[in-house]
């Protein structure tokens, strides 16, 4: 039991989108700051922590509680990295596990934001805030913002920019201007990858009830552009302040451009096809953006381990789970724990 429930928080995490938003971020705005001169390693690592815990903890038991409940992800459309976790399903977790879940990640968060924010700045306690409320209003009600056009990626880009910015001014002790330009950049860029998760689940977010209007699932003629759209501008904001302000951005620059031509690679009838767009997004994305941030301070480079550790972790642990001699899938019908 308690090896399938660590499975389950595995799984969870989704490692995958934790490790390029908010890990890579982090990494990136810390190292801009330390282009400057400002670099504190226990820092870092704290910013780190709160950032993967609103992304990975809160924000994503929030998403699998609601989407479980509106039977979205109880849904028989294949899918491969979209549907969520997949954790209640296969019996690895429960709703109540997950609140459970939720609530700690949410307490171990603030905790360590209010010592950040004692020692650095207290106004730094008005980004936590938003990103704390963003993850949890994503998806839960009323606001249910996963579940609205243009909602959903209006909190997606307010919290990934958090994450950078955040990261850039906890080191500081203040804003940064160039911090804000280049948060921006990055949060456009990894909204492709986010895009095209949700391709796959077009037909059980129309079916869910209520249901879920994500933009590509309610307007997208063709979900895929839309996606790339978000790299586009993300590499076109880059490349403005890596042209004129911030020459070792441009890796970062790259990786948006070649995650637009992954996402216009996609055929979005096709699973295999957007899950390796998908797939192929992240990692270009991620390797600009760590790339970049070791120009900018080389010490950080070493930090590649972690991604490096964590995003095969996350393969092997949802094979393990998936093996037919895995965890059994519970039959939404036969599970009545999971309706509100």
């Amino acid at each position: 039991m308690r090896t399938r429930q660590a499975m389950g928080i595995i799984l969870e995490l989704r490692l995958i989108p934790v490790v390029q938003w908010s890990f890579t971020g982090v990494v990136l705005g810390s190292a801009l700051a330390a282009r400057d001169g400002s670099m504190n390693w226990a820092i870092l690592a704290a910013s780190a922590v709160v950032a993967m815990l609103i992304h990975g903890v809160i924000a994503h038991t929030a998403n699998d509680i609601v989407d479980w409940e509106s039977g979205t992800d109880t849904h028989p459309s294949p899918r491969v990295l979209s549907g969520g976790s997949k954790v209640i399903g296969l019996g690895l977790l429960t709703p109540a596990q997950l609140r459970v879940m939720g609530i700690v990640g949410a307490t171990l968060a603030t905790a360590i934001g209010i010592v950040l924010a004692s020692q650095q700045g207290w106004w730094l306690l008005i980004p936590g805030l938003a990103g704390l409320v963003g993850a949890a209003v994503y998806s839960l009600p009323p606001l249910r913002g996963a579940y609205r056009p243009i909602a959903g990626e209006a909190i997606a880009v307010m919290c990934g920019w958090i994450c950078l910015f955040g990261a850039d001014a906890v080191q500081r002790g203040s804003a940064s201007p160039l911090a804000a330009l280049v948060a921006l950049h990055w949060v456009l860029a990894c909204m492709t990858m986010l895009m095209l998760h949700h391709i796959p689940d077009r037909e059980a977010d129309l079916a869910a009830t209520p249901t879920k209007r994500t933009t590509v699932a309610r307007f997208a003629v063709h979900p895929h552009w839309y996606a790339a759209a978000w790299a586009v501008a993300g590499a076109a904001v880059g490349a403005g302040i890596a042209a004129t302000t911030l020459p070792e951005l441009w890796p970062s620059v790259i990786g948006a451009l070649l995650a637009a031509l992954s996402a216009l690679a996609a055929r979005p009838d096709d699973l295999a096809s957007v899950t390796r767009s998908e797939i192929a997004s992240v990692l270009v994305v991620m390797i600009g953006g760590l790339v970049s941030a070791a120009l900018m301070y080389p010490p950080v480079a070493w930090m590649a381990v972690v991604p490096a550790l964590l995003l095969p972790l996350d393969a092997t642990v949802g094979r393990l789970a998936a093996a037919p001699s895995g965890p059994t899938i519970i039959e939404p019908a036969a599970d009545v724990t999971h309706r509100s």
